[in-house]
């Protein structure tokens, strides 16, 4: 299931058949989800001790639609954003294409959650992010692929 901020679950969501068929030994005897995180596009990468998830082949590994439960073919490859300081303290600064405008942002912490949103601007692209603790975090700005950023 996936959640929204709030704890509501997520009626659109759909896992298909989710993660099957692993035959291991000792605690994985049973095919279980070991981490998830949320990636460009509105997908989650799966990751876990598991062969198949909905039914196809996936080797431990998959990435999902939240709109369709397999099969994502990725047809071009996201800007990923530039930032710097990484670790940092305070705040990041993304180097944006100059054509770039302003672009909304969104940070994500290690659970998919969003602790972060505004608009970062070509001629001032410095993100303020004092305000979260320590941690690793997804930053993606408009429709890029997301980066991860560290907080010391």
């Amino acid at each position: 299931m996936r959640l929204y901020p709030d704890g509501a679950v997520d009626m659109s969501f759909d896992p298909g058949q989710g993660v099957t068929d692993y035959i291991g030994t000792g605690q994985d005897v049973y095919p279980r989800v070991r981490f998830f995180l949320p990636v460009a596009n509105q997908r989650l990468l799966v990751g876990g001790v598991f062969t198949k998830y909905d039914g196809q082949l996936r080797n431990s590994l998959a990435r999902v639609a939240f709109s369709a439960p397999v099969g994502i073919q990725e047809t071009a490859t996201p800007w990923v954003p530039g930032v710097h300081p990484n670790p940092f303290h305070d705040a990041v600064r993304i180097a944006l294409p100059a054509d770039a405008g302003a672009l909304p942002f969104v940070v994500l912490d290690a659970r998919g959650a969003q602790v972060a949103t505004g608009t970062v601007h070509a001629t001032s692209p410095t993100i303020d992010l004092g305000h979260l603790p320590s941690g690793m975090y997804q930053l993606r700005a408009g429709n890029s692929g997301s980066v991860r950023v560290i907080k010391q």
